[in-house]
Formats: C-alpha cells, structure tokens, sequence
C-alpha cells in the first residue's frame, strides 16, 4: 500500500508527483484515429509556475503563467482560491516593470490581489 503522504506530495519547484490525481484525459481525433493525451489541470500548473517564478524568477516561468491567465483567464479565476497567495503577490508585483496599468488591473482582479 503506498503512503499518502507522498503521492499528495509535491515535487520539484511544486510540480505535482502524483500526475495521475492532478491531470486529465484529452481525447482528440487525427487522420489515423482517435488518441488520448493526459494533461496536467490548471491548479497543479499555474500553482507550480507561480511556485518556480516565485524562487526562481526566470522569464521562461512568467512568461507561462501570464499565457495561462490570458488563455484561461476564466479558469484561473476560478481557482484563484487554491494558489499561493504570497505567490500571487509575487507574480503581480514583477508586472510593474513589464505590463500596461490596464493588464494590472485585469491580472490583480483574476489573481484576487489587492
């Protein structure tokens, strides 16, 4: 029997261990037939690139959460409870020196950030 406590556990920069719990199962079609494609879910992914931008501060890691809340603005602010708060803090005070007062105003509100 495998122990909770690891497969709920975290791995590096908050990736999630336990794949399985924390993905889904796309089903798309091709010409060759229909394929299935696990994807991780919105928490566990913006949860641990908040997490590496947070102690990492690598561009690679902002520029994933800001296409995430762009592309699933509606979605994040759905789960905006279930992330990091000091992370989120984070993220948006880093916006300064890139974004326009108006994607500011939009991230803070999506994010739940004062």
């Amino acid at each position: 029997m495998m122990d909770k406590s690891i497969t709920s556990a975290t791995g590096s920069l908050g990736a999630p261990t336990d794949i399985q719990s924390n993905s889904e199962i796309v089903t798309y079609n091709t010409d060759l037939g229909s394929k299935q494609l696990p994807l991780i879910d919105i928490v566990s992914a913006m949860a641990s690139k908040l997490n590496a931008y947070h102690f990492r501060q690598e561009r690679k890691d902002y520029e994933d959460i800001w296409f995430l809340i762009r592309m699933y603005s509606e979605q994040v602010f759905a789960i905006r409870a279930r992330l990091d708060a000091t992370h989120c803090r984070y993220f948006v005070a880093s916006l300064a020196e890139r974004e326009s007062e108006e994607a500011i105003r939009s991230i803070k509100s999506i994010l739940n950030v004062a």
